[in-house]
C-alpha cells in the first residue's frame, strides 16, 4: 500500500511538472496557423490610421492605440484611435476619415495584478468601446495595454472588431 501511495504522488508530480507540449494550450498559435486578423467587421466599417497625432484634441493625458496585428503598409507608429485618458474626447480613423468623438462613462479595475479599463467614446454617427487590459509595468509615465476597440454605426448597425494595442500616460 505504502508503494502505491508513492507511485501515485510520484506520477501527480511528474503530471503537473511537464511542460506543455507544442500546439498545446498556452504554446501560442500551432504552427502553420494564421493569428487573427486585426479588424472583424460587418459591413462597410474599415479601421484605418490617423491623418496625424490630434493634438489639438489631446487635454493632457492621453491613450494611444494601434491595430494588432500591424496591417499590411502599415508601421508601429501608425495610430488607429488616441484619447483623452482622464477627461475629454478623442479621434479614430473609420472609413478613410478622422473622427472625433466624445467622451462618455469609463469603467476599471484596482487592487489587481492586470489593470481592466473600458472606456466609451459616442459621435453623431458612431459608438465606440474600448476594453483593454493592462499588460506589464509602466515605462517612462506610460503603461501598456492590449485589448479590443468595438465601433458601432448609429445608423446602419454595422459593427466593427478592432484588436488593438498602445499606451496610456502623462
Amino acid at each position: 500500500m505504502r508503494h502505491l501511495l508513492s507511485l501515485f504522488f510520484f506520477t501527480c508530480l511528474l503530471a503537473c511538472s511537464a511542460e506543455p507540449q507544442e500546439g498545446s494550450a498556452g504554446s501560442g498559435p500551432a504552427p502553420g496557423t494564421t493569428p487573427s486578423p486585426a479588424v472583424v467587421t460587418s459591413g462597410k466599417l474599415e479601421a484605418g490610421k490617423l491623418t496625424a497625432y490630434p493634438a489639438e484634441h489631446i487635454i493632457d493625458c492621453d491613450c494611444r492605440f494601434r491595430l494588432d496585428p500591424t496591417p499590411a503598409g502599415y508601421d508601429e507608429a501608425d495610430l488607429f484611435f488616441v484619447f483623452n485618458w482622464q477627461r475629454g474626447g478623442g479621434v479614430i480613423s473609420l472609413n478613410g476619415r478622422d473622427c472625433l468623438v466624445q467622451r462618455g462613462a469609463s469603467l476599471g479595475t484596482s487592487g489587481t495584478d492586470n489593470i481592466y479599463s473600458s472606456y466609451l467614446h459616442q459621435s453623431d454617427d458612431f459608438n465606440v468601446q474600448t476594453s483593454v487590459t493592462e499588460e506589464g509595468p509602466a515605462e517612462h509615465d506610460r503603461r501598456s495595454f492590449s485589448g479590443k476597440v468595438r465601433v458601432t454605426h448609429l445608423k446602419t448597425g454595422e459593427k466593427l472588431i478592432a484588436n488593438v494595442v498602445g499606451t496610456c500616460g502623462c
